[in-house]
């Protein structure tokens, strides 16, 4: 493959590399954020309208393919905004998907080729299909090639992610500062959302909204009837897409002044959210991570959200204390008990630890955090997180 130094977001030598030790003779990419990443493409239809398959050949050797679907009559083309060069529709009077996908892998010389594919991505009728039209073929789980290549990011994309994070936290601060009690939830959810569109979102990604314990929400969303009222504690975890790339932080608030049990709960979540940055840093595992997370709530005396006790025995949950970011919500890795996945620079994660006071209230802080050579570098923060904010 070609490097393209036009595409500052795409660490190309990283993919290529991963290609080359990989087995594969290809890779191809179907899942929204990898066909992004391997193609230099990005609309927004690429998620809303997954039935519409966009499909990338990454080859050891040689050039890229993609393979997308005919756009609708008079209107235009918008492939050339990728890097590569050799792009077949199918679809609208073209042959089908597979037809011209298998036509591109032939005049590659990958029909008998070992192929790793998104298992996890394609559709079922597709994949019989792509077996019947390919039968000599081999094919392998390709997943984690294009999770390893979008695991460390380039500089643009941290910029990128930064700009997304610290943009969300002043939509939150917004809706925080004009929130009134007496006045509804809704409102604080819905003046996030104005908020974070008019400082240069794409769109809203989830706007999850909780007071109490698990009041005021319905799957997470504003509960319309919900009204505000002073000791009440306000979570939000709230994300946008900024040119495909995601944001997503956690903030809480209070009505009033906070009690001394939500003053003294919050404090020792921040705390514990603050242990777990303090432990990342280059040759860490996830799971290492995961575990300073486990420690600093027995620390400070609370019981994780995700630790349950079973004959006098925690267990552990399969959960996670934070993930990666970027193209996708949750990328690989993830910081859980399982993942040995060792940190490198310019990892960069959001680190959320969660703790219910049931009966009482949720309490989550979440901030965006970027490996550096030495350690762990916040890249929001511009809200004082040491206490709830106060809303008056």
């Amino acid at each position: 493959m070609t490097d393209h130094p036009d595409y500052p977001l795409i660490n190309m030598p990283r993919l290529r590399r991963l290609l080359d030790e990989s087995g594969f003779d290809a890779v191809l990419a179907v899942a929204p954020e990898t066909v992004a990443y391997t193609s230099g493409f990005y609309d927004s239809h690429l998620r809303t309208l997954r039935e519409r398959m966009h499909c990338t050949i990454s080859p050891c050797a040689g050039e890229p393919g993609f393979v997308v679907p005919a756009p609708p009559p008079r209107s235009r083309s918008r492939w050339e905004t990728s890097f590569i060069t050799d792009v077949r529709e199918y679809g609208r009077g073209a042959p089908p998907f597979i037809a011209v996908l298998a036509d591109m892998l032939k005049a590659r010389g990958l029909l008998r080729g070992r192929l790793g594919i998104e298992m996890g991505q394609w559709p079922a009728r597709h994949f019989l299909d792509l077996q019947e039209a390919l039968p000599e073929a081999t094919f392998v789980d390709g997943t984690r090639v294009l999770d390893e290549a979008r695991a460390v990011k380039t500089e643009a994309e941290i910029e990128l992610l930064t700009h997304a994070g610290r943009q969300t936290e002043k939509a939150i601060q917004i809706a925080f500062s004009l929130a009134q009690a007496g006045r509804p939830l809704k409102d604080v959810a819905d003046t996030m959302g104005c908020a974070v569109m008019r400082l240069g979102a794409d769109i809203v990604a989830f706007n999850d909204i909780y007071t109490g314990w698990e009041e005021g929400t319905r799957g997470g969303h504003a509960d319309p009837a919900k009204i505000l009222e002073r000791g009440d504690m306000i979570l939000v975890d709230f994300g946008a897409l900024f040119s495909g790339y995601y944001s997503d932080l956690a903030r809480m608030a209070v009505v009033g002044p906070p009690t001394d049990r939500q003053r003294d709960r919050y404090q020792r979540v921040r705390d514990v959210q603050q242990a777990i940055i303090a432990s990342m840093r280059p040759g860490v595992t996830c799971a290492e991570v995961y575990e300073a997370a486990a420690a600093g709530f027995r620390r400070v005396g609370l019981r994780w959200l995700w630790d349950e006790v079973e004959e006098g025995e925690v267990r552990r949950r399969f959960y996670t204390c934070g993930h990666s970011v970027g193209l996708g919500l949750h990328e690989y890795p993830l910081l859980t008990p399982i993942e040995e996945r060792v940190l490198e620079p310019d990892m960069v994660f959001y680190v959320e630890p969660i703790y219910r006071d049931v009966g009482e209230q949720k309490y989550q802080i979440e901030d965006l955090v970027r490996i550096t050579g030495q350690g762990a570098e916040v890249l929001t923060g511009s809200m004082d997180t040491r206490l709830p904010y106060v809303i008056d």
